[in-house]
């Protein structure tokens, strides 16, 4: 049951109650439709938008303080540590600001499940899984596709995290996965689901998959290995969903961070190791 409908999606007549009858969202947070599709739009396009916006700013510097850099290079050097970082830090932060602006009204139904011990030992666990789903598609990929490697997302995170890692596990251990969590499922997957539940489970993990996908790819040698790492965002999207459906908000943000810190830590981790 959805509390914010007032009509049966059945019927479009019959006014709902809370008496009897499925509790399918009560694990959601109710914000109603129109909210939660601004929501996705705020952050899908926002985040684009923000990021463009630092990027210009950057690239306009980096070529008006260095001389005899050609365009191609400097766009080479936004992907570098800490260029990168700073596109999406504030990108990130920016958007998670509208996004707070946008959910303004439903703030208590933000911050509550972050308090739950039931929903932090759900996301708990569901990161670890999704941490081993994440191990076992790597292992698969490089069984049949030996020659795979980090995607563009991942190494461009890897190289920002070697330059900045106590900013970095600040930025991608709360930071993006707030923003993500507000975006894609609140937004996204609690929209579609007021729809049809198998289209939420399906459309908004792929979109959320497709978000870590490098666009630029296309037409080149690289389109391959991005197209094999893409099933582990999806998966991870799927696994995201199902804890903010059944156990909300605080549930599938904490297993977004806890897959996020681990990544983060796991990389200096071999930084020093390496040194």
């Amino acid at each position: 049951m959805d509390p914010t409908a007032s009509l049966c999606p059945s019927c479009g007549h019959n006014r709902l109650s809370d008496s009897d009858g499925p509790r399918g969202f009560e694990q959601h947070v109710h914000c109603g439709w129109p909210r939660q599709l601004i929501s996705f739009l705020v952050g899908w396009a926002g985040f684009q938008v923000a990021g463009l916006l630092f990027e210009v700013v950057l690239l306009s510097l980096y070529m008006g303080t260095t001389s005899g850099v050609t365009t191609k290079e400097a766009e080479a050097w936004l992907l570098q540590g800490w260029p990168y970082l700073l596109i999406n830090f504030g990108g990130y932060t920016l958007t998670f600001l509208a996004l707070l602006l946008t959910l303004w009204p439903v703030r208590k139904q933000l911050v509550k499940p972050l308090t739950q011990g039931r929903s932090h030992l759900a996301g708990l666990i569901g990161g670890i899984a999704i941490i081993g789903s994440s191990i076992a598609w790597s292992y698969l990929a490089q069984t049949f596709w030996p020659d795979t490697t980090s995607n563009a997302n991942q190494s461009a995170l890897e190289g920002m995290i070697k330059e900045a890692p106590i900013l970095s596990l600040l930025f991608l251990g709360l930071i993006a996965p707030a923003c993500e969590e507000l975006t894609y499922r609140v937004g996204l997957f609690g929209f579609l689901k007021s729809w049809n539940t198998y289209a939420a489970y399906i459309i908004a993990p792929i979109v959320f998959g497709l978000i870590h996908f490098d666009w630029t790819a296309i037409g080149t040698a690289a389109i391959t290995n991005e197209l094999i790492n893409i099933p582990s965002y999806i998966i991870a999207g799927v696994g995201f969903a199902f804890l903010y459906d059944h156990y909300g908000l605080g549930a599938s943000w904490f297993a977004h961070a806890t897959n996020n810190l681990a990544s983060v830590i796991l990389t200096i981790v071999k930084g020093y190791l390496t040194k």
